[in-house]
């Protein structure tokens, strides 16, 4: 990883997202961009006016981005356009690893199509944290989903190399709702001895980085809910979880267990879209 783009709009839950930003760039040598779109006042501009209006909007925002963080040092950049649209074009312009922004509570499993956070979640290619309006509280740990699939695949890798360079712990769930069986969960066939060790394959690679990693197997809970649980036991903690690819027919994104977890409200949620050249085969 090497930046962030963060996109703002001078509310307070955009001001929440560029500390949280702020931090990580502390604290990992990560280069921050921070965006805002150029809003007109007028239909029509002349040339001159829009110059004007441009110089005029660039010199409020970069103080605004001074104000909100005294420290680190950040490169303002104004856009034009559909913020959704050319904040992801300007995070593939300044190849950026994570795009970042703000959320107000709500319920986004439904999309809300004036809210930057719930276009990019459905849409983005490249990983996207979202952070709730008064949770840009320091990462002290991270929470993984876990499952096997490519999806959770590349939010391990990503974590990985998050959880090394912030020095923090990781907590990998995996949810698991068993058939009933007749052996006990301490039998070496039982359903949890199996899940434990698949678990911690999907994580080896973390262990070998010399990550702490704790892996959680919890039965008869959905995903979301097992990392919620894991989520508010972790004061500080950032979510980590792999989106599905885009849908051939929407276009937007499959899967309903990133989304839900964003409404959970609670914690910064990072969704990791896995590599094109990755299948959807759990391993």
């Amino acid at each position: 990883m090497q930046r962030v783009i963060v996109g703002v709009s001078g509310s307070a839950p955009a001001a929440d997202a560029l500390r949280w930003s702020a931090d990580l760039a502390q604290r990992t040598g990560l280069d921050v961009i921070v965006a805002r779109v150029f809003t007109s006042t007028q239909a029509e501009l002349s040339p001159e006016i829009s110059t004007e209006l441009h110089a005029r909007q660039r010199r409020e925002f970069e103080e605004w981005c001074e104000r909100v963080v005294e420290v680190a040092s950040v490169t303002a950049v104004l856009l034009d356009g559909d913020p959704p649209e050319v904040l992801f074009e300007a995070a593939l312009r300044y190849e950026a690893d994570m795009i970042v922004v703000g959320r107000r509570q709500g319920n986004l499993v439904h999309l809300d199509s004036e809210s930057v956070a719930d276009r990019l979640a459905h849409e983005t290619t490249v990983p996207l944290a979202v952070v709730p309006h008064g949770a840009a509280r320091p990462v002290t740990h991270l929470v993984v989903g876990i499952d096997g699939s490519s999806a959770s695949l590349a939010a391990v890798e990503f974590v990985t190399e998050m959880a090394t360079r912030l020095a923090v712990g990781v907590t990998a769930v995996f949810a698991f709702e068993p058939f009933v069986e007749f052996v006990p969960e301490t039998d070496p066939d039982s359903w949890r001895h199996r899940a434990e060790i698949a678990g911690r394959r999907w994580v080896a690679g973390m262990s070998d980085a010399g990550v702490a990693v704790d892996v959680v197997v919890d039965r008869d809970v959905d995903q979301v809910a097992a990392m919620v649980r894991a989520i508010d036991a972790r004061p500080g903690s950032a979510a980590c979880v792999g989106a599905h690819h885009l849908s051939d027919v929407t276009g937007l994104r499959l899967g309903r267990i990133p989304l839900q977890l964003l409404d959970h409200g609670a914690a910064p949620v990072i969704l990791v879209p896995p590599p094109p050249s990755m299948s959807q085969e759990v391993t």
